[in-house]
């Protein structure tokens, strides 16, 4: 499980950055693309954080400059890596939200959440660019397997 653990965190990384690439050569764009991007890395921060007993501070839709997004993204998919290899990942984490609620869960459901978390809102993010007139990056996890012949 931790191999599949990792490999979609690596497709997750790449995704990002391709989206993350993408936004930046494309000019100026509308705020709301920055908006989502910089949630999609908040909210990984703020998981990394919680599955390494850490209570994240701040806010998870503080908008990120973009000049940082692509450093973020890296130390995010480093940290998730190194957790997915220093803990079990059946473990459970006890945590609070963003509202104070307390919740448990999987390390391995944590992370299949940030993955899919990630998707559904580069799936915004790819509506948002094509509305503007800019051909969103290919970011589909079967494609990204093709690419690596696996």
């Amino acid at each position: 499980m931790k191999d599949v653990l990792k490999q979609l965190l690596t497709y997750n990384e790449e995704a990002n950055r391709r989206f993350i690439d993408a936004v930046l050569s494309a000019g100026p764009v509308g705020e709301r693309v920055g908006v989502i991007l910089s949630h999609i890395l908040n909210a990984h921060h703020f998981w990394n954080a919680r599955v390494g007993g850490i209570s994240p501070t701040g806010d998870p839709r503080e908008v990120r400059p973009a000049e940082t997004w692509v450093g973020t993204n890296a130390e995010n998919h480093k940290r998730s890596l190194e957790l997915v290899e220093s803990e079990d990942i059946g473990g459970v984490v006890e945590y609070r939200d963003t509202k104070g609620n307390s919740h448990r869960n999987r390390i391995r459901d944590i992370f299949l959440h940030v993955v899919n978390h990630s998707s559904y809102h580069r799936g915004q993010l790819a509506l948002l660019l094509g509305q503007e007139q800019t051909r969103p990056p290919s970011t589909d996890y079967i494609f990204y397997l093709r690419e690596r012949g696996l």
